[in-house]
């Protein structure tokens, strides 16, 4: 039986942490849930699919 995962850093999080380094050094002038959006729109978009599906399957 094999595995198979990756691991490593994705292209999302190689965003959220540029944009991140960014609005430390003041490149930027982003609100922070801007900022942060890299990591938090593909969960939202996970519990929405989720909710879309629990409904459709009731």
């Amino acid at each position: 039986m094999s595995e198979n995962t990756r691991t490593g850093i994705t292209f999302l999080d190689l965003l959220a942490v540029m944009f991140i380094a960014f609005k430390i050094v003041g490149v930027v002038d982003w609100p922070w849930w801007v900022v942060l959006m890299p990591i938090w729109v593909p969960f939202a978009i996970g519990v929405v699919l989720f909710i879309v599906i629990a409904i459709a399957n009731s």
